[in-house]
């Protein structure tokens, strides 16, 4: 049975296959037109699949935001409460100054934090703007805990913010990125329907040339493989 690059091989595997391939084919100059132009591609090829597999993983943004979506709820709760808080003081001109920070969050909606995020980063921009207009702000700074859980909130919501349009740009680049399933098979069809059958018939009529490469690369092939066909009995006896 020949050898060939199975199918079932992840994109991490095709690509170490092929970079051990690269390696070996350049070890020795051929002067062999037909692998002097083959070489090229798959290293092409190649590098392109190298460059899909940094995209392809998930996001790694994704569980930074979930964490600082967590923080940032719970500075917007606690602003919130402690406004209300200051609404029951005994001090007359405090109550007032609290019931007039509450409606300038209630404009925003009371429960803006459970928008998506980009609502809630916008309402919270927005909020932070109005409560620090020069004739907002002081008063807001005369209730109990005012200022500094607005000053919190601002600090989180800019880090929120910062890792919102990471994440954004990195996915802006990844749809300009070729998937790595879809790169893996045209690194397979190079190695398969290219390379293989052109050493094999080498090796044959010029062995002395061609035999040693052939052996290498096929048993680079045959190493990841059998690991796979390994992996799959496996799976198959625990089906049982």
């Amino acid at each position: 049975m020949e050898t060939k690059v199975l199918s079932r091989c992840n994109a991490y595997e095709i690509k170490n296959i092929a970079d051990n391939i690269i390696f070996e084919l350049e070890q020795k100059d051929f002067t062999d037109s037909f692998l002097a132009n083959l070489k090229p591609q798959l290293k092409s090829e190649t590098s392109i699949l190298t460059h899909s597999l940094g995209f392809d993983r998930k996001n790694k943004y994704t569980s930074e935001l979930n964490k600082i979506n967590s923080v940032f709820d719970k500075r917007v709760v606690c602003l919130k409460n402690f406004v209300n808080a200051n609404k029951y003081s005994w001090d007359a001109k405090i109550a007032v100054n609290a019931d007039k920070i509450w409606d300038k969050i209630k404009n925003f909606d009371l429960y803006f934090y459970k928008l998506g995020y980009e609502k809630k980063l916008s309402r919270t921009f927005s909020l932070i703007d109005e409560l620090e207009k020069p004739n907002i702000k002081p008063i807001l700074k005369s209730l109990v805990g005012g200022a500094d859980s607005l000053r919190e909130l601002k600090s989180v919501a800019t880090d929120f913010i910062d890792l919102y349009r990471k994440k954004e740009n990195t996915l802006a680049q990844k749809e300009k990125i070729t998937p790595a399933t879809t790169q893996k098979k045209k690194v397979i069809n190079i190695i398969n329907k290219k390379l293989l059958p052109y050493l094999r018939v080498k090796s044959e009529t010029n062995p002395d040339k061609y035999k040693k490469v052939s052996n290498n690369v096929i048993q680079y092939i045959e190493t990841v493989n059998n690991k796979i066909r390994a992996l799959r009995n496996r799976e198959k006896t625990h089906e049982r």
